[in-house]
């Protein structure tokens, strides 16, 4: 079988153990578009399209576009940044201020309005 850039890309979100719409997530990219390469619907994305993948996920462009060379690439400082762990850092960081927005309003006196925020009926 040949190796298309939807096979590829499946190969790539497999071995992330990531499905598409945490890559399109990572990457900043339209969760469609991405789901639609990786489906095959999409079966010549830009190249453009491409490199925001490769950037996104460290993927070595020449394997994406051409099945060329390794999957990834080479990490070039153990310092550099992992997209995953600074996308879930972010998450954290956002959650925490929500969870300290809502200690605020019910230390004021507010508590209903937080339950209101947060759905809870309690």
């Amino acid at each position: 079988m040949k190796s298309t850039v939807n096979t590829r890309l499946q190969d790539v979100l497999k071995s992330l153990r990531i499905d598409a719409k945490e890559a399109s997530r990572i990457i900043g990219m339209e969760y469609t578009t991405l789901k639609r390469i990786a489906d095959g619907e999409t079966t010549k994305p830009s190249s453009s399209t491409i490199k925001l993948i490769c950037t996104g996920l460290n993927v070595n462009y020449q394997f994406l576009s051409k099945g060329i060379g390794e999957m990834f690439e080479p990490q070039k400082d153990t310092q550099t940044s992992n997209p995953w762990k600074d996308a879930m850092i972010s998450q954290m960081k956002s959650e925490i201020d929500n969870l300290r927005e809502m200690l605020k309003l019910a230390l004021k006196g507010s508590f209903p309005l937080v339950l209101e925020r947060t759905g809870s009926d309690q």
